[in-house]
């Protein structure tokens, strides 16, 4: 006779985090757009280019320079110059200082000699340019920003602070400085044709002109296991190299982030009571005696990943309201239930989140546009 086994009844573990580990995911908690402060600048400046001399006193110099010293005569016969072609040769070199002659004998001057760069046996002169350049400059960092116009909607973005209020006072002294340390990047754009041949020779005077903004672009990035561990991310404004090198505007975004943690709202409770009214038979698997579980409810919206159905009239969504795969899923809904409709409704309510920085965001006006729209 054997004995038969009785059935248990066991009790499933409380999950202890948000999501599995082998769940977690990417999570972009949401997008802003700072106005940067900037200015442009106008600096006077000499460049200095590269050319070449002629072929015959190259070589003149190339023998002298070889030799040491040398005669007249050894450089006529070497070359074999007749009297006028030796006087005119010689006339170039002596004019541009490059050659002295004493006694019948040629040696190089300390011009001359300079001529010759270490490793090259090419003699190489630089000719020095007047220039005069309007660049832009942004006023945390001093470094190069573009000067385009911007729109109204941008010029009223939240502005990001200054780091260092003294140094927009002396801006035009620190301009120097920042336009040597960024000379080959501001070259290209002044003269495309001959920016590789040019170094900058010295700095004469600057001028301040104008205030303009450029826009910074900010993306708080986490996952779905973590959502309260943001980081911050400026790729979509520069490259690593360009943001490392403009510190001072990552300090001052972090101090616009510092604006926006909530950990918890008085009227949260009163938001899910009147979420599960809107929704009761969409959300009758979240929902207990006590409300709606929020957290297994946070589960399902981050692994379902927002997945849009044709015959579901609403579609859970985590992170930022128009970030672009959300905004594209609202609107997914919006013509799924308009298609089944057989009127539009007479009034729409919008209410207007009340945290920090809604609408700090440049696609948000097109966003929500598309969205009325539909």
């Amino acid at each position: 006779m054997t004995e038969q086994q009785k059935g248990r009844l066991t009790v499933r573990p409380r999950r202890e985090t948000l999501v599995d580990e082998d769940e977690d995911g990417p999570l972009e908690l949401g997008v802003y757009d700072f106005a940067l402060p900037c200015r442009r600048f106008v600096v006077d400046h000499k460049v200095a280019e590269v050319g070449k001399i002629s072929v015959t006193a190259e070589f003149l110099l190339r023998l002298v320079r070889a030799l040491g010293s040398c005669t007249e005569e050894t450089v006529q016969t070497f070359f074999g110059y007749d009297r006028r072609e030796m006087a005119y040769v010689l006339g170039e070199v002596e004019e541009a200082d490059y050659v002295s002659r004493a006694d019948g004998r040629l040696v190089l001057t300390e011009v001359g000699q300079s001529l010759f760069r270490p490793g090259s046996e090419d003699p190489l002169i630089f000719e020095v340019e007047r220039k005069s350049a309007r660049v832009g400059f942004d006023l945390l960092s001093l470094a190069p920003a573009d000067t385009r116009s911007t729109s109204w909607f941008e010029r009223n973005l939240p502005e990001l602070p200054l780091c260092d209020p003294g140094q927009v006072s002396d801006a035009t002294a620190r301009v120097p400085a920042r336009f040597r340390r960024f000379f080959r990047e501001f070259a290209p754009r002044m003269d495309p044709v001959s920016a590789a041949r040019r170094s900058l020779y010295s700095i004469d005077a600057v001028r301040a002109e104008d205030r303009f903004s450029n826009v910074v672009r900010v993306r708080l990035l986490s996952t779905g296991l973590k959502p309260m561990q943001a980081e911050v991310d400026l790729s979509a404004w520069r490259s690593d190299h360009e943001v490392h090198e403009r510190e001072e505007v990552g300090r001052s975004v972090l101090g616009m982030l510092d604006r926006l943690p909530i950990v918890r709202r008085d009227d949260e409770a009163d938001a899910y009571r009147l979420l599960v009214e809107l929704a009761p038979d969409y959300l009758r698997e979240w929902t207990r005696r006590d409300g709606l579980s929020v957290q297994r409810y946070y589960r399902n919206a981050f692994t379902s990943e927002g997945d849009v159905r044709a015959d579901r009239r609403t579609t859970p969504i985590v992170g930022s309201l128009f970030g672009t795969e959300n905004a594209r899923r609202l609107v997914e809904v919006a013509s799924n239930g308009l298609r089944r409709t057989t009127r539009s409704a007479r009034t729409l309510f919008w209410v207007v989140p009340q945290v920090p920085l809604w609408g700090a965001r440049r696609s948000w006006r097109r966003r929500s546009s598309s969205c009325a729209s539909a």
